[in-house]
């Protein structure tokens, strides 16, 4: 009689750990969702803004080229650059190009936190994460140092 008891005992002990593992994952997914969310809407509103924006944009455009004005058409183009990029680094930061939680994690925080103050940086990915020949704990120690 013991002996079943203990067994049951250890199946809902079993049973309890997988529920606390499973749990735990849906946490992290859930904090990963909230993030791409938010990448999700910022990229979003910049686009609105930039496709409501068009229309003025290319008329200052023009009125810079019909006036010859080539520095102010440089400065304005140079602004207007800073816009495009803020997009492309947003479309960069997405869990399909970034394809691994941890280290997208790492990447949306740290962008967030400088986009807070005004510090800009370009976002290139140029290898797939899961395939690194190293763990993905040894590369996010090894990004400590190029990303602070």
């Amino acid at each position: 009689m013991e002996t079943i008891a203990l067994a049951i005992l250890l199946m809902f002990c079993i049973l309890n750990a997988i529920m606390a593992f499973r749990i735990k994952k849906i946490e992290t997914d859930l904090k990963q969702s909230k993030e791409y969310n938010k990448t999700l809407s910022n990229l979003n509103d910049n686009v609105r803004g930039f496709k409501h924006d068009f229309s003025n944009i290319l008329t200052a455009i023009g009125g810079y080229v019909y006036a010859n004005d080539m520095n102010g058409l440089k400065k304005y183009y140079t602004d207007l650059m800073k816009d495009c990029n803020k997009i492309n680094n947003l479309s960069t930061l997405s869990p399909d190009v970034v394809n691994n939680p941890a280290i997208y994690s790492i990447l949306s925080n740290k962008y967030y936190v400088a986009e807070e103050y005004g510090i800009a940086f370009n976002l290139d990915i140029f290898l797939d994460l899961n395939s690194l020949n190293m763990s993905i704990y040894e590369f996010t120690r090894i990004m400590r140092y190029f990303i602070r």
